[in-house]
């Protein structure tokens, strides 16, 4: 009967083989010190876009070089891509803002234009620029085994923390413990790998997303990108259906990496979705039920992430994963969504652990545990 009540609520889905992080995700400027293929991947995509624009007619020279970089974003899927956004410079001195998009073969390090743009273009035609491009990609994303006892992962992650903290001068992070792993990916084809962990120094613990790459020494690994939550955000219920349909958009094009057996549909409404905004990037807490090929169903807690604030958000493009838990399939766990909007508040104190819905935002609590969150969905204080 449970699972006929369910089946009602919700038309269950599984996604495309796109991955997750199908969202373009910062790519750090410092970085260009220490990654040495970036330029030449800035190099060859301004000489690409000079030689097709001046073909089309678009431009009027064919020798441009850079002058600034505005900003740089990758993704990856089918390969590494990058979006380039540049100021360049004509050999006339005639200046142009460029949105390049440039894919690295992983396979071979070939490098390739896949399309260029020049800045005030219609905001429709960009729109759907990206979304072929979203198209395009058939990449994925593999879980990994997750293991507090993998001393190679904790070192990266610990020098992936103090760099972040030294960047964003966040003392409170600086030699904090990494307590929990709760989502480890490696991207298929390439060496980037995505890990969302808890980090706890005294009172203060946070929920971060690295995106980086290993090399020979877990000492140094290039650190891409980072996403922070931390135990001061306060949540509101997110009501508003444009909204929410882009939210599972984003989901109905990314589950499968989650669970390969995940692959029927999920549409809205559900469970539970909550949004807060928290170090520059607005989250997205949701609670969804998926069906597997066997017809059994999965109930998972998403979070999601972005650089958009949320009044501005149009299009999936600029969603990002930035973690989930699979918890046990029952009545306890699915009918037990709390209000996050009542319960996180403050700064920790006088925090009511029994109400918290959400493993993240319970595991954020030094009051609270969420020891038994996953079989139970109860929070409980400590």
């Amino acid at each position: 009967m449970f699972t006929k009540t369910i089946l009602t609520l919700f038309i269950l889905f599984i996604a495309s083989t796109q991955a997750m992080t199908g969202g373009w995700t910062p790519y750090a400027s410092s970085n260009m010190n220490h990654d040495p293929d970036i330029n030449k991947i800035i190099s060859t995509s301004i000489n690409g876009f000079a030689r097709e624009a001046f073909q089309q007619k678009a431009v009027q020279s064919q020798d441009w070089s850079l002058q600034k970089v505005n900003s740089i974003e990758v993704q990856m899927n089918d390969g590494v891509k990058y979006k380039l956004d540049l100021s360049v410079k004509s050999n006339e001195n005639k200046q142009l803002n460029v949105v390049l998009i440039a894919k690295k073969d992983t396979s071979n390090n070939e490098i390739s234009l896949l399309s260029w743009e020049l800045a005030g273009k219609d905001d429709t035609e960009k729109k759907e620029d990206e979304q072929e491009n979203s198209n395009t990609a058939n990449g994925s994303l593999r879980p990994q085994a997750i293991s507090m006892n993998d001393k190679r992962l904790l070192q990266e992650l610990h020098v992936c923390l103090e760099t972040l903290s030294t960047r964003e001068n966040l003392l409170s992070l600086i030699g904090a413990d990494i307590t929990d792993i709760y989502t480890y990916l490696i991207a298929d084809g390439s060496n980037f790998h995505l890990v969302t962990f808890k980090a706890q120094k005294g009172q203060f613990s946070a929920i971060i997303k690295v995106l980086y790459t290993p090399t020979s020494s877990p000492d140094l690994p290039i650190l891409y990108s980072y996403t922070i939550l931390d135990h001061t955000a306060k949540y509101e219920k997110l009501h508003e259906k444009s909204k929410l349909d882009l939210l599972f958009r984003r989901l109905d094009t990314s589950m499968r990496f989650i669970d390969p057996k995940v692959f029927s549909r999920i549409h809205p409404p559900f469970l539970g979705a909550y949004v807060t905004k928290n170090h520059g990037q607005t989250f997205y807490y949701l609670s969804v039920i998926a069906q597997g090929s066997d017809h059994s169903l999965a109930h998972y807690e998403i979070w999601l992430s972005s650089n958009i604030d949320i009044e501005k958000l149009t299009s999936i493009d600029d969603i990002q994963l930035f973690g989930y838990v699979r918890l046990d399939m029952s009545k306890e766990t699915v009918f037990s969504q709390g209000d996050l909007s009542v319960e996180a508040k403050g700064s920790g104190k006088n925090i009511d652990c029994g109400k918290i819905s959400s493993l993240f935002v319970c595991s954020l609590y030094p009051e609270c545990t969420s020891k038994d969150f996953i079989s139970q969905a109860k929070c409980k204080a400590k």
